[in-house]
């Protein structure tokens, strides 16, 4: 992918500023790599660019992508702070590690940042413009046209005073938001901006709320409610401020999160074509893996950085300005053991420090504590690894042993499966971290081949290994080793055992039949060892009542008005509605022990999913009655009368706190038979959004509320 930067962009030296911000007191930290110079390059030359893009001039999109710690936070707040420092009127937004729909983030975090005042000063600006194109040609007109473009001449006097076409605002913004699906609305209501006693009720709009009867009767009916409306009306914010040549750059980290909802990624790809034609910037940071979402044409539009690992310069410039002095030793040390990751050299150098304090070593940080060090940040119990790894086995249904000696005087294998004539043998090893630390498990690969033909290796590593390491395994067994791993480790496991006893059987040859028999054979002891784990729940289930919506917590005693009471509740109600046990625990003591129903019910509360839901729910109630405890807590606090400006600003912060924490936490639902017709799955559908917007729109609704019975 092209990373030039461009023929305008400035060849000059610069200094590149890294700003670490994961310290309590952050310091500057001076980094020159090769990523900061392409990145600030790309800058130089967007900043140069004048105006919207040519018909013939291509902007793009920057991207940017690594691993986890290797500095694309610190790189796009770079980027943030370079403009910000270049240009004092551009418009700088940022979104940092989206947990939600992008209807709901825009309407609590983008427009907030952008600003009521900003757009209304944008849009009195973008009217004296064309308000400066009505006037004819003449020495006092032109006077008053340079005080339209300067800003000093209030426009709406100016047409009122040469009796002007007040709607060639409205026809203008028309023309230019054609493009738009629905643009009329978005026309009006900024026309109808540049009336101060209609700010308020257009900003609100933009933010999702209802139409007010002042808007109603000026043809605005709809409500922007959905997260294509939000991408609408960003679109629209970034068109007003290219058209008064002011700079919007919109920084999106971890962009990948937000495009997992349908059709997340078809108005993520128009949004990146929105900024490009615009002038404006997108920039978004994800992992690697990130990319694979976007479509080729999208990709195309894109130039895309990844930051540079560090070494050993980098990396004693990096601690020496956090006021640790290191030596080249130490620093090829972290390099090594951290893979050149900024963050990860970072934590394992203060962990270090920290075992030299606890164990009072005077000698100091050496490598041989950086690699304890590392094994402390990563290893766990062995018990716990291959108890995970026996788990996996039986519930595949797998014949199995443990601790074989295949040749005397070598370690024995973790897990020996026979297969034939052959063998899968599963290897656990502890870190792997320098020379030398593969000789033994060399030994047991060469004494497993030597038993078993054909035989397949599979190593577990329980802890971290070097890209040296990685390299030396990979060649030693004939492909990578699974790096344990809590959260993904069941999987990656399973599928390397399902993948080694298929390469077993090719190169073997084996009958059909006898492939028909172990298969059999495998799902007898799957099937045993399903119902074991089911029988175990069942019984430690014994004496215990599950309600309806499972235990509710105590309901909170909080005084509210009648009108906000019903918001509560209605919420409360999507809240209990979300998982709903009493229909699953029916089916599985009515139905007949053994039956399919009942097999089927006994599945499903095993599932980690289901587990997952409840546990949500449970967190949404606890929730959702702390907002309505601080809540009636700040109207008893507030009392009758005007709402004060500080005082609103308050009940702002508390509403927007349970709308993004409401909307971090996971999905919460329980599976539910195939909908039997297209209305019945309609009807889902449509009481699956009521809930969702009970509970994501709570805190707006509740703002609205309480400034709508406050006295004005």
């Amino acid at each position: 992918m092209d990373e030039s930067p461009g023929p305008d962009a400035p060849e000059v030296p610069v200094t590149y500023t890294l700003r670490l911000s994961d310290e309590a007191d952050p310091t500057q930290v001076t980094v020159v790599t090769p990523a900061f110079e392409r990145a600030f390059k790309y800058v130089d030359a967007y900043l140069m660019r004048s105006g919207e893009t040519g018909a013939g001039e291509s902007g793009r999109a920057l991207g940017i992508v690594g691993d986890l710690g290797s500095g694309k936070t610190h790189l796009s707040r770079s980027v943030l702070d370079r403009i910000g420092r270049s240009r004092e009127d551009a418009i700088l937004l940022y979104l940092d590690a989206p947990h939600s729909d992008f209807g709901a983030l825009f309407r609590n975090i983008l427009i907030e940042q952008f600003g009521k005042l900003r757009l209304h000063e944008l849009v009195i600006d973008y009217y004296a413009r064309l308000t400066a194109a009505q006037l004819e040609e003449s020495v006092v007109n032109d006077e008053i046209r340079n005080g339209l473009i300067a800003g000093t001449i209030d426009p709406r006097k100016v047409v009122e005073h040469f009796h002007l076409t007040e709607s060639v605002l409205l026809g203008e913004l028309r023309e230019k938001l054609r493009h738009l699906p629905e643009h009329s609305p978005y026309a009006t209501a900024l026309a109808l901006m540049v009336m101060d006693e209609l700010v308020d009720p257009v900003w609100e709009w933009l933010r999702g709320g209802a139409p007010g009867p002042e808007l109603r009767e000026r043809g605005l009916t709809t409500r922007l409610d959905t997260s294509a409306d939000a991408y609408h009306t960003l679109s629209v914010l970034v068109f007003l401020a290219s058209r008064l040549q002011r700079r919007l750059v919109l920084v999106v980290d971890e962009f990948e999160k937000l495009l997992d909802a349908p059709g997340a990624i078809n108005a993520f790809s128009e949004i990146v074509e929105v900024f490009i034609r615009t002038s404006a910037l997108l920039v978004f940071c994800g992992l690697p893996d990130s990319l694979t979402l976007l479509d080729r044409g999208t990709l195309h539009r894109c130039r895309v950085l990844t930051p540079t690992a560090f070494g050993s310069q980098e990396v004693i410039l990096l601690l020496e300005r956090r006021g640790w002095q290191i030596g080249l030793p130490i620093a090829a040390c972290l390099v090594e053991m951290g893979d050149g990751n900024p963050r990860e050299m970072l934590t394992l150098y203060r962990r270090a420090l920290e075992i030299v304090r606890e164990e009072d070593r005077g000698s100091g940080v050496s490598p041989a504590l950086i690699r304890l060090a590392v094994r402390q940040r990563y290893e766990h119990p062995r018990d716990e690894v291959a108890a995970n790894v026996r788990r996996v086995l039986e519930d595949s249904g797998l014949d199995f042993r443990t601790g074989v000696m295949l040749v005397s005087g070598t370690e024995p294998i973790d897990f020996w499966l026979p297969y034939g004539e052959g063998a899968v043998a599963v290897v656990v090893t502890s870190s792997l971290l320098r020379e030398g630390d593969e000789l033994y498990l060399r030994r047991r690969v060469e004494a497993a081949r030597e038993v078993a033909t054909p035989c397949e290796l599979i190593v577990v590593v329980n802890g971290h290994l070097t890209a040296t390491m990685r390299a030396k395994v990979s060649g030693l067994i004939g492909r990578q080793p699974l790096v344990y791993d809590m959260q993904s480790f069941t999987k990656t496991f399973r599928n390397a055992v399902d993948a080694a006893i298929r390469r077993i059987a090719d190169s073997s040859d084996e009958g059909v039949l006898d492939g028909l028999r172990r298969q059999m054979e495998r799902l007898s002891r799957q099937q045993t060892a399903t119902q074991n784990m089911i029988d175990q729940l069942l019984d430690s289930m014994a004496g215990i009542r599950v309600s309806a919506a499972g235990p509710s917590p105590q309901v909170v005693a909080a005084t509210l008005p009648a009108t906000l009471a019903e918001q509560f509740e209605r919420a409360a109600a999507a809240a209990d509605a979300t998982i709903d046990l009493t229909r699953l625990l029916d089916v599985l003591f009515d139905s007949p022990s053994g039956s399919e129903n009942s097999l089927r019910a006994r599945r499903r509360l095993a599932s980690r999913e289901l587990v997952e839901s409840a546990g949500t729910a449970w967190v949404q109630r606890l929730l959702l009655d702390a907002f309505r405890e601080r809540v009636a807590d700040f109207l008893d606090a507030t009392g009758p009368g005007r709402l004060a400006p500080e005082r609103e600003e308050e009940l702002r912060g508390l509403c927007r706190t349970f709308a993004v924490t409401i909307q971090a936490l996971p999905a919460a639902s329980v599976s539910e038979p195939a909908p039997a017709s297209v209305l019945e799955q309609g009807v889902r559908s449509q009481l699956r959004a009521e809930r969702a917007r009970a509970l994501d729109e709570l805190g707006r609704r509740v703002l609205e509320e309480v400034r709508l019975t406050a006295p004005t």
